[in-house]
Formats: structure tokens, sequence, C-alpha cells
């Protein structure tokens, strides 16, 4: 009887150790890499597109979605800091073609490729000049 308890209690221990050391490695390996997944998208979902899961080299099917989240995270901060720049471009564009309107002495018609009109401005002074002839 105590040989055989004191079998059941080192095997006991021996499955203690082991559930210890698989908790352990599934830590490591699994369930750390997957809150750094996530904790990464949702720092990309709140647009901070510089956030990167910063895996270590390694060959684990998470570490290479690791990297392809990060490749499509630098995608979209790429795509976003070109948007950005696309915008500021158009507001300078729009504010020149502003001001050039606003200093023309004569009136300007824009048309489009099919002759529609897309813009007018028309000084007071052509309007008046208009009026006062009709």
């Amino acid at each position: 009887g105590a040989k055989m308890a004191r079998s059941f209690a080192i095997m006991a221990l021996v499955g203690i150790a082991v559930l210890f050391i698989a908790r352990r490695l599934a830590f490591r390996y699994v369930l750390h890499p997957i809150e750094r997944l996530l904790d990464t998208a949702t720092r990309l979902r709140s647009g901070e597109y510089s956030a990167r899961t910063s895996f270590q080299s390694s060959r684990s099917e998470l570490a290479e979605l690791a990297q392809s989240f990060d490749d499509l995270a630098a995608t979209i901060e790429q795509r976003s800091a070109d948007r950005e720049r696309a915008l500021n471009n158009l507001r300078e564009s729009e504010a020149r073609h502003a001001a050039v309107i606003d200093a023309a002495i004569d009136g300007i018609i824009t048309m489009d490729g099919s002759g529609r009109i897309v813009s007018m401005q028309v000084m007071e002074f052509c309007i008046g000049a208009i009026m006062l002839h009709s």
C-alpha cells in the first residue's frame, strides 16, 4: 500500500510539473503572441498606423501570421500617408485656384471636356454692366 501511494504521489507531482510546463509553453508560444496580435490590431483600428507586432524571427505559424500582419500594417501606413499627401496637394491646388479666380478682373467660366459649365465666377462689374444693358 505504501509503495503504491508513493508511486501515485510521484505520478501526481510529475503530472503537475508537466501541466505547469505545458501551461508556460502555451502562454509563451501561443497566448502571448495572440495577445500581441490583438493589441496591434486594436492600435491600428484606433489610427496608430505605425503599430507593429514586433515578433522576433521564428518559423512558427504565429510568427508568419505576425509578419503578414506587420506587412499589412506597413501597407496601411503607407497608403494613409499617400492619401494625406494627396489631400494636402489638393487643398493647395484649390487654394491657388480660388486665389486666381478671386483676383480675376474678368468673369471666368470653367467647363469640363463635354462643354458643361463646372464653375462660374462673374465679377460684380460684369453683372452691373449686363443689368445696365438690358
